[in-house]
């Protein structure tokens, strides 16, 4: 009979233009994208059983200032309110995005100087590949079909070069159903296939870490609560392949982490769990931290 009562009661679930609903083998997810300086709808939170987010922590630093990590994490708008709306309602907040690492960060900021250099020299590849062809055109020149093949070939080549930095620029677009959204994701996909080596580094792997971790919370909540969750799941807009990592395997998933990640494993493993233990308003702000281990990583 709760089971009955609780379907009739989600049934419905409240529609927003940057949410993206998913089912699993686990859970139900109401996929939150965002920019991480807008504020979100915490009217998603409805009828959920507990909130994930994206998003690293230093672990080291959690377990010395916790009170100052999570006021961090407490007053980023993209979480702000959804946050806000768990510690109101007494539900769990999971944070299951990958580690703080500094060596990655690290290695990260230097490849950010590195693609800077990259844009500057693919505009000036297309540059170089459309002026000859536009001063050919200008001075009724006739063109080679060498030179044109050429020319064209720039052109493809700095079409390629540059889908990273178009998806740079088009990333933060919320609302699923605008045409700069869809080209957003349109853009996204190119780069898992154009760009394997950079997109599969950064975005694809902590999109199956998410999406993993995710899932294990999702099958130990179904455990507790026999039946499937609804946790809404909070993400910057360039991630939107979670939805593909949700879909696969533990096994596909783990495979795809192992070959890729390249930080302490152990860390990689945990999961923390923010329960707030006081809905009496002078101590809305006491919560306790567990550390989950997925045991597949």
């Amino acid at each position: 009979m709760l089971e009955k009562n609780f379907i009739k009661e989600n049934s419905k679930l409240p529609e927003a233009k940057n949410m993206v609903k998913i089912e699993t083998t686990h859970a139900v997810y109401r996929l939150l994208y965002g920019s991480h300086v807008e504020s979100q709808d915490d009217s998603m939170m409805q009828g959920t059983d507990g909130l994930l987010v994206e998003g690293t922590l230093d672990l080291n630093e959690l377990q010395d200032s916790p009170d100052r990590v999570l006021g961090f994490v407490f007053s980023t708008p993209q979480m702000q309110k959804l946050i806000e709306n768990a510690r109101d309602h007494k539900k769990p907040v999971y944070f299951v995005d990958r580690p703080f690492d500094r060596s990655l960060i690290s290695s990260q900021s230097k490849d950010t100087w590195l693609e800077i250099g990259e844009f500057i020299g693919t505009l000036a590849f297309m540059t170089s590949a459309t002026k000859g062809l536009l001063s050919s055109a200008k001075n009724n020149e006739r063109i080679s079909r060498r030179d044109f093949l050429k020319a064209g070939a720039k052109t493809v080549a700095a079409g390629y070069l540059s889908t990273p930095y178009m998806q740079a620029w088009l990333g933060g677009q919320n609302q699923e159903d605008t045409l700069l959204r869809k080209a957003d994701r349109a853009v996204i996909a190119v780069n898992d296939i154009l760009h394997p080596e950079m997109y599969g580094q950064i975005l694809d792997l902590r999109n199956n870490i998410m999406a993993e971790k995710a899932e294990f919370v999702a099958l130990k909540t179904s455990e507790t609560l026999n039946r499937k969750p609804i946790f809404v799941f909070a993400l910057g807009s360039d991630h939107t392949r979670v939805e593909i990592a949700l879909q696969r395997t533990t096994e596909q998933r783990v495979a795809q982490i192992k070959s890729g990640y390249t930080g302490n494993m152990s860390d990689l493993r945990k999961i923390v769990k923010l329960e707030f233990l006081s809905l009496l308003k002078h101590q809305k702000d006491k919560f306790k931290i567990s550390p989950i281990e997925d045991p597949n990583l």
